[in-house]
């Protein structure tokens, strides 16, 4: 991806693949005026991370002294970038919450919401698009279950202009349906 605010790669922690941050990379980029190894350390100290588990190092030599190589997960990444407490931390965080996402759709092949076409969009409120795309998949979902756990959401997915409060109710009910059958098969 050419539009990086920080390179993220791929990596593995614990025997799990996982993406990673270069800690001198990002901060680098937090604009952080203490000295990289203080910082690292006293981040690391103050919130507890683990290496092994949030991090990796890597002691990688150099013509003169070795340097600590620190190879940051997006968790550690994130809340890093959260506890600087400016307008780049903030910028960070989203951006890394943006590439776990995208990971994550990629890793198991869900399909993507398609962001809102207008920035006018009222707050809660999805996208006729949004929209059409959770009435597909409820749809889909109601084939394969049975018809008495669907009777009248249709009806109330029909409907324009349902915000995340209305979805809310339609899943709500789905789950209260979906319970009775299942506790009905007992």
């Amino acid at each position: 991806m050419n539009n990086q605010l920080i390179p993220v790669f791929a990596g593995q922690i614990q025997g799990q693949s996982i993406q990673l941050v270069d800690a001198r990379l990002l901060h680098s980029f937090l604009e952080v005026v203490t000295r990289f190894n203080d910082w690292i350390a006293r981040r690391v100290e103050e919130y507890g991370f683990i290496d092994g588990q949030d991090f990796y190092s890597i002691l990688s030599k150099t013509k003169g002294r070795p340097n600590t190589e620190y190879h940051l997960s997006l968790d550690m990444a994130k809340e890093l970038s959260m506890v600087e407490r400016n307008e780049k931390g903030k910028q960070a965080r989203r951006y890394f919450i943006d590439m776990e996402r995208i990971a994550q759709t990629a890793q198991y092949g869900l399909k993507q919401l398609p962001e809102p076409k207008t920035k006018k969009a009222l707050p809660g409120c999805l996208t006729l698009e949004q929209q059409d795309t959770i009435k597909a998949l409820v749809k889909q979902r109601a084939e394969e279950l049975p018809k008495k756990l669907f009777k009248n959401l249709n009806d109330r997915l029909s409907c324009n202009n349902f915000g995340l409060g209305g979805l809310a109710v339609v899943l709500d009910e789905f789950n209260r349906r979906a319970m009775a059958v299942v506790m009905s098969s007992f």
